[in-house]
């Protein structure tokens, strides 16, 4: 299959970084805190490097901070920086985050304090089920084509956008990181590797309305070549959406990515693979995980898949590349929902492997079931279905070893087959487990 080594971030332990300290002076409360963050990093950089200190019990509220090679900005415990909430110190466009850094070299943000994006101040409409969001949500850390970069111990809360958006970077480390968003608002993903290369991701808490750890190639950035060599491995996961996702948005190539140890609970999916552009999707392993996914409002997407892989095209006339060598193993799922994978003429995944896949189908939520979730795609994109403990379509060379449905709870109206296959190239199934409810 595939072997990604532990190390693959590249990134030195936890240590501070060698050079000047410089404490940032406790807010005085006369405004915006940005100048004076920005004059300690600005003099660490030209200092030759060092950490830029957010001390202890002190409120910074700051507009965007731009993060200079060779600096650490690390926030005391107790320390807080909190997203300003007055729309004349940002600029008028483009997108935004609260700490960025472009073309950097050896920098870290870390903690144990916290950021606060303040998502909440800025939405719309308050609803049960959903945020409505307002017309300008900056993200949280926005980082373009860094290398070294090392973000640890840190806290996150309320993130209005895109929380942690690595772009086009190379040698990342994210460790003991905690993102507490609200699980209404759209869009608040927790952890985003975007073009990226040499990552991992390990030992984080993230819940979130969105994607928690959702791996992309987005078309804005197109330029900076595919996303390879990720580690995702022993983190908690809630989400709204995805737990732990690769795409939807995935106009370059995915290569040699492994999710590892992960627990996910009160997720409306688990571990998903969503091609809907021109990128490939190859040498993936899912292992070692727990899921639990839920229905939740037809506004999210998802129908409560603990394994969601498909690759449909995006929009009339687009272009789509090709899942293949995909593995998923030692995976314990409770779900209101089966197994999803299919393709589509012109793309059908291929050497789809699940072993050791274990799904216990119950019910426990009010909202409906018995729906195929298929958007973004150009055909319709929620479809009446039975619940099966596996689905598979439209795809090639498909296993299944030592995989077993059972079904809890009463029985539902829109229960179905324990395994339910239509149009796959080549089916292996061996020592499988499980039967029809009905």
């Amino acid at each position: 299959m595939l072997l990604l080594l532990a190390g693959v971030g590249g990134c030195a332990a936890q240590s501070p970084m060698a050079g000047v300290t410089i404490q940032v002076p406790p807010p005085n409360g006369a405004g915006d805190d940005a100048p004076s963050i920005q004059d300690a990093i600005d003099r660490c950089h030209a200092a030759g490097g060092g950490r830029v200190m957010l001390p202890a019990g002190a409120v910074f509220t700051s507009g965007p901070l731009r993060l200079r090679s060779g600096v650490e900005l690390h926030l005391a415990k107790t320390a807080l920086l909190r997203l300003n909430l007055d729309h004349s110190v940002w600029p008028a466009k483009g997108r935004s985050y609260l700490v960025s850094a472009e073309d950097a070299e050896n920098i870290a943000i870390t903690g144990p304090g916290t950021i606060d994006g303040q998502g909440r101040q800025l939405m719309a409409e308050l609803g049960e089920h959903i945020h409505k969001p307002g017309p300008w949500r900056p993200g949280v850390v926005g980082l373009l084509r860094c290398r070294q970069v090392r973000m640890q111990d840190l806290v996150i809360r309320d993130g209005p956008h895109w929380t942690v958006h690595f772009i086009g970077c190379d040698g990342v480390l994210a460790e003991r990181v905690t993102i507490r968003n609200d699980r209404r608002i759209p869009n608040c993903d927790g952890i985003d590797p975007d073009h990226c290369r040499n990552v991992t991701i390990r030992d984080c808490d993230i819940e979130a309305g969105d994607d928690c750890i959702v791996v992309k190639n987005t078309r804005r950035y197109a330029d900076l070549g595919p996303t390879e060599n990720i580690r995702v491995e022993n983190c908690d996961l809630k989400s709204t959406s995805a737990a732990l996702k690769i795409g939807t948005e995935s106009v370059s190539d995915f290569r040699n990515i492994v999710f590892d140890r992960c627990r996910i609970r009160d997720s409306s999916r688990g571990l998903v693979i969503q091609l809907r552009d021109e990128g490939n999707v190859e040498n993936v392993v899912f292992s070692n995980m727990t899921v639990e996914t839920r229905l939740f409002h037809e506004a999210w997407w998802g129908r409560a898949e603990p394994i969601h892989v498909s690759a449909f095209v995006r929009q009339a006339g687009g272009k789509l590349g090709q899942i293949r060598n995909v593995r998923f193993e030692n995976i314990e799922a409770r779900s209101e929902n089966g197994v999803y994978l299919s393709g589509c003429d012109g793309s059908r995944p291929e050497e789809i492997a699940f072993d050791r896949v274990r799904i216990r189908i119950d019910k426990w939520t009010d909202w409906p079931g018995g729906q195929h979730d298929r958007r973004p795609c150009v055909m319709e994109g929620l479809v009446p279905h039975p619940t099966a403990g596996f689905y598979c379509a439209q795809a090639e060379s498909v296993s299944l070893r030592n995989c077993r449905v059972c079904w809890a709870g009463r029985p539902q109206p829109d229960d179905g087959a324990a395994l339910d296959v239509a149009a796959i190239g080549r089916l292996t199934v061996e020592g499988f487990g499980g039967n029809a409810r009905r």
